[in-house]
């Protein structure tokens, strides 16, 4: 049975698995953009994915403004979850088939809140949820054999403590800022254990998001979480020419420039508050997940005697899928 590890944000879905021919790990981001109803087939270029839950229907829509909403911690627990899950699958060429599904939780919901220990009311409430029955029109489903869940952020850095080789006694600090959660943890070495974890539900790149798409309705520019998140990563470019067909009225560019500038200086801050709040003695930073890049200029200038000892993990949106994979080919 072949293993699937899945890192499902709330925003865009994380696949890697290896191929069986060459034994080599493959990646795949799938965006979380499903709308209700079905679409109609038989004209459009690409596939239509039109999926059944629950006698409701759905459909993949990357550009539609009437998407539903996933940026908040309930999406680990509905429909949207197993609707992106069984659609990165099918877009990740794997013949559908029965596998072993490795998934995972934000901190806050991975652990209890009392005494940091596995919750494991959450983790099956997970489970539970990816196991429900669902239909693909036309098409075949997968299904999951065995299903692991596992905490976000913290195993990602499991090789990059390796490669720097770090000392018994070193403390690293990991900061993974997600589509809707931060999520912190302190490492003791090179994984000899979890000194301390945190998290806040309420932060994460979605808050420079929603700003952002705000200022997009002034240029009259209805927009969903994808579209903005394309627009911003253009701007942060520099690839303005990029962006002209997505905005009606260009005149507004300006406007949603400042918007994205004041809403990510305003994110870094409530980022770095948290750390200083939460953790000291702590001897370097490693920063992953989608937000990675917002924070690491910012966590330069601000422990600027860290020097090298602060860090943007290589392709940090795939970090944490990858070394659940690395951890998963030896169990």
């Amino acid at each position: 049975m072949i293993k699937v590890f899945c890192d499902d944000g709330s925003t865009a879905i994380k696949l890697c698995w290896y191929d069986k021919q060459h034994h080599e790990p493959k990646t795949l981001i799938s965006q979380n953009t499903f709308t209700e109803g079905w679409k109609p087939v038989g004209f459009a270029s690409d596939p239509i994915y039109n999926y059944e839950v629950d006698g409701l229907k759905y459909s993949f829509s990357k550009a539609s403004a009437e998407v539903i909403p996933t940026t908040n911690i309930d999406f680990q627990y509905r429909t949207e979850n197993l609707l992106s899950v069984h659609h990165a699958l099918q877009l990740s060429g794997i013949t559908p088939q029965e596998i072993e599904l490795w998934v995972t939780l934000p901190i806050s919901e991975y652990y209890t809140n009392h005494d940091a220990q596995e919750n494991t009311f959450n983790i099956q409430r997970k489970i539970s949820n990816l196991q429900r029955s669902i239909s693909l029109n036309k098409r075949q489903v997968f299904t999951f054999g065995k299903i692991r869940v596992y905490p976000e952020s913290v195993p990602a850095v499991v090789s990059a403590l390796q490669i720097d080789n770090v000392h018994p006694l070193e403390q690293s600090l990991v900061v993974d800022l997600g589509g809707t959660t931060l999520d912190c943890g302190v490492i003791e070495g090179q994984f000899d254990s979890i000194a301390k974890i945190s998290s806040d539900a309420g932060t994460g790149v979605s808050l420079v998001i929603r700003h952002v798409q705000d200022a997009l309705l002034k240029a009259d520019t209805l927009s969903n979480y994808y579209v903005a998140d394309t627009i911003i990563r253009e701007m942060m470019a520099g690839n303005d020419v990029n962006i002209f067909p997505l905005i009606n009225n260009v005149e507004y560019i300006a406007t949603v420039k400042t918007a994205f500038e004041i809403s990510r200086n305003r994110l870094i801050e409530k980022v770095i508050q948290h750390v200083e709040q939460n953790y000291r003695g702590f001897h370097r930073i490693y920063l992953t997940g989608g937000g990675a890049e917002y924070l690491y200029t910012a966590f330069n200038a601000h422990w600027s005697t860290f020097k090298t000892k602060i860090k943007k993990l290589e392709t940090p949106q795939l970090a944490l899928v990858k070394a659940l994979a690395e951890i998963g080919k030896h169990q």
